[in-house]
């Protein structure tokens, strides 16, 4: 079956918008640490927040290399379908490309409203988002995507880009 880089990056990004939760791996040097985030995925980058000290973050400074991961969930081999990438985690600052990433996670995240038993909107800033609930505003960066999926052949990868 061949299949074109342009249908590849259609279903990855399809995979990608219809998913929540991105799986990064870090290492300080010595030990691998996975930690789950929800993310929304704005200007071919994965926003999430976290907190400043999580592991995590704290392995991913000062530009090291992570790898980040997003699957749909699956119940055989021929099902597993997912994008495999590596990169690096940076603050996500407060450009319009972060504010409107911010936009996009409030809209997407409902369940965060009952975290802070405070109503929230897109008109509530990410500086006092931040404020509010200890956590700070970072995106996962990808210099390296894979979109993989089994249903195509046992084990297919193929380099894609966003």
């Amino acid at each position: 079956m061949e299949t074109s880089s342009y249908d590849l990056t259609k279903k990855a990004l399809e995979l990608l918008h219809s998913q929540h939760i991105l799986t990064l791996a870090t290492c300080d040097g010595k030990t691998p640490w996975a930690s789950s985030v929800y993310y929304v995925l704005s200007n071919k980058a994965f926003y999430f927040f976290s907190n400043p000290e999580s592991r995590h973050i704290v392995n991913s400074r000062e530009g090291r290399v992570v790898a980040g991961e997003v699957h749909d969930p699956s119940s055989g081999w021929s099902d597993i379908r997912g994008v495999q990438m590596e990169g690096i985690i940076e603050e996500g600052g407060f450009d319009l490309s972060s504010t409107s990433a911010y936009a996009l996670y409030i809209g997407r995240f409902a369940f965060i409203r009952e975290m802070g038993k405070m109503p929230l909107t897109p008109m509530m800033s990410l500086a006092a988002f931040e404020s509010s609930f200890k956590a700070a505003w970072y995106k996962f960066v990808p210099s390296t995507i894979y979109y993989l999926d089994n249903s195509i052949r046992f084990g297919y990868r193929e380099a894609v880009e966003l």
